[in-house]
């Protein structure tokens, strides 16, 4: 056995495609990813362990807050870059936050490690406001355009005040009891956390309000601007208690929240499109195992009930503290609560009024759908042109009828009915006359049967009629004859006059004479026999079935 060897050159290879995340592969995502963290692990080792000396974690710590800011802006750039041809001022906002952020902690660097003492305010605090008044526009501008505003503005303003109730309590009420320093400096400082409420308020809306496409993304965001913000908030606190020094644990959120936004904004990239995947064509995206689910809507609303809640928790968990620490409260606290509880109560009557208007709405909608279902029901059982019943319901009226009539012992008749000369004015004068005489002459059939009679429409001319129950012959014949002579009478179009016929074929079943097929058949041989035997008239089947057709 000679077994020939094949060379399979590189161009032959086949390279498995790598998944995607928002149009970055996988792999380069956990790289980021795991650097980020990296990052962070390593200034949390420096700042717990402190094998420098404090001089040295002063420089740690500015070189560090330098160092972190700048890379995360670079990423939230990558980020912006990546974007174009979609919105994303949001995104650029956001990299000059975290790029002003670094810019004035370089500055603050300066100051520290060259300047006697750090002036306040200084170059660093243009760069830290510059930062911060990016972070709140940035973050708003991810607040999707289309939210009930009504309720999105409650639900800002009751994260916003309970917030602001937590920072007075514990930031800015100190500060400006304190009224340490000169107007400008402890306006700087109160800047900090009101600005700090602003960006956590905002962030929340976006958590709350944020499209599925970019969750997670927009989740790692939100999670940079609270970092950020609470960074803000305990700086200003120990600022005023003049006990703020870089390289401690209260820069951490500077470190984190930098990372977090840079990250995130990298990690987003373009709005996402409907029906439109930002992976390589030929390139699966990963997670593109499509699946109907009905989790995320029920979690994506507990999120959106909880989450303006809860900086109401944490200021009521605030107020038991203060009470048992203290026994007495700030009287601005008490005035902050009296507003939260309105605001509280305003967004509660906004829900309620919102769920009786969508269950008016929900009820109109069941009862479009309800009437849909019903004109549906309809067209599955009705002619569309004469709204006679169609061949389907004939047949199954027919079934009911003959179970019926065996059940009572009565009689019922068919009678089949053609239209003599229908063709030859449907081709002189269009469809469109031949639909009018057809509508007419379904109007003149109704007028000649009793209500408890089903007449239907079997296609083209043919229509037919179950009339029962029925006492003798002679009253079908009747019926028949008021059907031949109302036909006859020409018809007025808006082309002129039409001049039809109708042959009629009658067939008579009495209980347990023979199946629905042997009837209709028995009804269709007469109504041949009434045009043979010169149209415009009706002929009774005999009990024995007919001969076929005649030509």
């Amino acid at each position: 056995m000679v077994c020939q060897r094949t060379a399979v050159g590189p161009e032959s290879e086949t390279t498995a495609p790598q998944p995607h995340s928002n149009g970055i592969p996988l792999r380069r995502l956990r790289t980021v990813a795991g650097l980020c963290v990296a990052l962070v692990a390593l200034y949390l080792y420096v700042v717990l362990a402190r094998p420098l000396n404090d001089y040295g974690m002063i420089v740690f710590g500015d070189l560090f807050l330098v160092i972190v800011p700048m890379f995360g802006s670079l990423l939230a750039f990558l980020g912006w870059r990546r974007a174009a041809g979609t919105p994303r001022s949001g995104s650029l906002l956001l990299a000059l936050a975290t790029f002003f952020y670094g810019a004035g902690q370089a500055a603050w660097c300066y100051y520290e490690l060259y300047a006697d003492e750090p002036p306040f305010p200084s170059l660093a605090d243009v760069g830290f406001g510059a930062s911060v008044l990016c972070l709140v526009i940035g973050m708003a501008s991810f607040v999707p355009k289309r939210t009930h505003r009504l309720l999105a503005g409650l639900d800002g303003a009751l994260i916003a005040s309970s917030l602001l109730y937590v920072s007075w309590a514990l930031v800015l009420g100190p500060i400006v009891r304190s009224g340490a320093g000169s107007p400008l400096e402890w306006s700087l400082l109160l800047l900090y956390p009101v600005a700090d409420i602003a960006t956590a308020s905002i962030a929340l809306t976006v958590l709350v309000r944020a499209v599925t496409a970019h969750r997670w993304p927009l989740l790692i965001v939100v999670l940079g601007a609270f970092g950020l913000a609470t960074a803000d908030s305990v700086f200003a606190y120990l600022a005023n208690q003049d006990q703020y020094e870089a390289g401690r644990l209260a820069d951490l959120g500077w470190v984190a929240g930098t990372l977090l936004v840079g990250f995130g904004i990298w990690w987003r990239g373009p709005a996402r499109t409907a029906g439109r995947s930002l992976a390589p064509a030929g390139e699966p995206e990963f997670g593109t195992r499509v699946r109907v689910s009905t989790e995320l809507p029920e979690r994506s609303s507990l999120v959106g009930l909880i989450l303006p809640y809860t900086p109401l928790v944490i200021g009521m968990v605030t107020t038991l503290v203060l009470i048992l620490r203290d026994w007495t409260l700030d009287p601005v606290l008490y005035l902050m609560a009296m507003g939260v509880v309105l605001l509280v109560v305003a967004r509660q009557l906004t829900a309620i009024r919102d769920n009786l208007h969508l269950n008016r709405r929900l009820g109109s909608a069941v009862e479009q759908l309800q009437e849909r279902e019903r004109q549906l029901e309809f067209l599955a059982f009705h002619d569309p042109l004469t709204g006679l019943a169609n061949r389907a319901l004939f047949h199954d009226r027919a079934a009911h009828a003959l179970a019926r009539q065996d059940r009572l012992g009565t009689s019922l008749a068919v009678l089949y009915i053609d239209l003599d000369g229908f063709k030859p004015v449907n081709d002189q004068l269009g469809h469109a006359a031949g639909d009018a005489l057809l509508l007419l002459v379904a109007e003149r059939l109704r007028g000649c049967i009793r209500a408890t009679d089903t007449l239907a429409r079997l296609g083209g001319d043919e229509f037919a009629v179950i009339s029962e129950p029925i006492d003798d012959v002679l009253d079908v014949s009747l019926v028949a004859d008021r059907i031949v002579e109302a036909i006859a009478e020409p018809f007025l179009l808006d082309h002129g006059a039409a001049q039809i016929t109708a042959s009629v074929g009658i067939a008579i079943r009495t209980p347990g004479d023979g199946d629905w097929g042997t009837l209709l058949r028995r009804a269709d041989a007469a109504m041949y026999a009434a045009k043979a035997g010169g149209k415009s008239r009706s002929v009774v089947a005999d009990l024995v079935e007919s001969p076929a057709h005649p030509a």
